[in-house]
């Protein structure tokens, strides 16, 4: 089973695969994210949250990306895992080029 959000030009593009051992509920989605719940009641699995994330690449307009992250957050408490690139540096050594960061 697969969901797929389209890339914009060159930029973007999302895909979230699943087996058919779970039952994935999708919740939202746009071009910079893929939110669903998941529930494999075989394995005796709670139900839990999955969002495929890509943050802005442009760095004037990240903070839309956090935005959007807040705002899905506040959307449920259930155990949430959320992976995808967030375009984003944790540290000055992760970069490379450009404007030395804080």
């Amino acid at each position: 089973n697969a969901f797929g959000v389209g890339s914009n030009g060159l930029s973007g593009g999302l895909v979230l695969f699943w087996n058919n051992d779970s039952v994935v509920s999708l919740e939202s989605y746009n071009n910079s994210h893929i939110d669903v719940s998941i529930q494999n009641e075989n394995l005796g699995e709670e139900k839990w949250r999955f969002t495929g994330f890509y943050g802005e690449p442009v760095r004037a307009r990240r903070k839309n990306s956090w935005e959007l992250m807040r705002y899905l957050r506040q959307k449920s408490n259930l155990p949430w895992l959320c992976a995808g690139d967030f375009n984003e540096v944790l540290d000055a050594s992760e970069q490379f080029g450009g404007n030395v960061r804080e």
